[in-house]
């Protein structure tokens, strides 16, 4: 195999590394969209598409009393922990609405103890407000359910996240409770 050819080759992985890298950051319908704009995955940031929303809303998840889950657990099951939440709650994301219309729930990211979605964006949809609170409220309900996973799988109880209250207690990291 000459020089050249082995260099092509590489640069061509690179290149599909990249877009398979961009392609996992964004939403479909905004790399779709750069893509056919021009806009390729080197000067995504020199021509970017920008847009305005007049509708969004933004739904924040905080874990309860996640510093005691990190100081209890090592590093895998803590990641373990966070991991079987964040699944449940991507597949909640990802469900039908009874009338067969897509939530319009978009994650955008996870930080530690915080997940943060989106509705209306980068779809838009009159129905933004609803669709969030319709997740909000299925996250609450699957509470119960993730927390018995978590005690199965990470075989913890819950007076394992605080010495000072029983196990029969509300003391969960995973509490069901909207502010």
């Amino acid at each position: 195999m000459k020089l050249s050819e082995a260099h092509g080759r590489l640069l061509q992985k690179r290149v599909q590394e990249n877009k398979l890298l961009f392609d996992s950051m964004l939403p479909e319908e905004i790399t779709s969209k750069m893509r056919i704009n021009g806009v390729n995955d080197d000067d995504m940031f020199e021509n970017s598409c920008v847009e305005s929303y007049p509708g969004v809303t933004v739904l924040f998840c905080m874990i309860d009393k996640f510093s005691l889950v990190s100081l209890h657990f090592n590093a895998a099951e803590v990641v373990q922990f966070l991991n079987i939440i964040y699944t449940e709650f991507d597949r909640l994301a990802d469900e039908r609405e009874p009338d067969g219309e897509k939530k319009n729930i978009y994650k955008v990211e996870t930080v530690g103890e915080v997940y943060l979605m989106s509705a209306g964006v980068p779809r838009r949809s009159v129905r933004h407000a609803e669709f969030a609170a319709i997740m909000a409220l299925q996250m609450r309900d699957e509470i119960p359910r993730i927390r018995n996973k978590l005690m199965k799988e990470l075989k913890f109880e819950e007076s394992d996240f605080d010495p000072n209250t029983s196990s029969e207690a509300d003391s969960s990291a995973i509490r069901a409770k909207l502010n």
